[in-house]
């Protein structure tokens, strides 16, 4: 049999679901990012990273992170996205591994906590 597929057969998937855990991707987004080069880090940088693991610890299956956050949890979160860039080439950044969790879902979840969190503390 040829290893040619024919046109109607669809590319096979690159999901897992062993992958689709809120944990693994938040986590997978601490693992690809460094302090941004030049810069020293701040309390504020290592609490942000802090909080950032605590939200991975406090997710269940797919679901959002559980974690309540203050404001000044999310200037913390916040300080640490500003500070960090890609510990690996842009060009590697963009795309998602086949093999491990998506780390730029993880990067949209802790925004999207951040988010939520801020609306929440706008609505009081």
């Amino acid at each position: 049999m040829s290893a040619v597929r024919s046109r109607r057969e669809p590319a096979p998937s690159l999901y897992r679901e062993e992958f689709d855990h809120t944990d693994l991707r938040i986590r997978a987004y601490l693992a690809r990012v460094v302090p941004l080069e030049g810069i020293s880090v701040s309390h504020e940088y290592h609490r942000g990273r802090s909080l950032i693991e605590r939200m991975a610890l406090s997710a269940i299956g797919d679901g959002p992170p559980r974690l309540q956050l203050c404001l000044a949890d999310c200037a913390d979160v916040l300080e640490f996205m500003r500070s960090s860039e890609p510990g690996v080439q842009t060009n590697i950044w963009l795309r998602d591994p086949p093999d491990a969790p998506s780390h730029q879902v993880g990067w949209r979840l802790v925004l999207d906590a951040v988010m939520s969190a801020l609306r929440t503390h706008s609505k009081s």
